[in-house]
């Protein structure tokens, strides 16, 4: 007989980060949900909707989900892309900075 489904309410917001992590994109439903079906299983859930991905073969509903959150996915885009990109314009100015020294020195 099938497992019951653990409720998303349960999932620890851990096991969501990290597999958001890895899974740039995906929606906090896909990854809950995968969650869901893998009794919690971090390594599981991601790779499973890694390959699902590879195969392009989305079982149709996933995009439906995923558009009840644009506001949180669009946040968690923009986060993403703030923190990604705040490391290279500190090193980027910080590099600029030295040669202007050293050339009037």
């Amino acid at each position: 007989q099938p497992q019951p489904v653990i409720p998303a309410s349960v999932i620890p917001e851990e096991l969501i980060s990290q597999a958001q992590v890895v899974l740039q994109g995906k929606s906090r439903s896909v990854i809950i949900r995968e969650l869901q079906r893998t009794n919690l299983d971090v390594n599981l859930a991601v790779n499973n909707l890694l390959s699902r991905d590879d195969e392009d073969g989305d079982d149709g509903d996933d995009t439906a989900s995923e558009s009840y959150l644009p506001g949180e996915d669009l946040m968690s885009l923009l986060d993403a892309d703030i923190h990604s990109a705040h490391p290279s314009v500190i090193i980027d100015a910080d590099a600029m900075f030295s040669e202007d020294i050293s050339y009037f020195g």
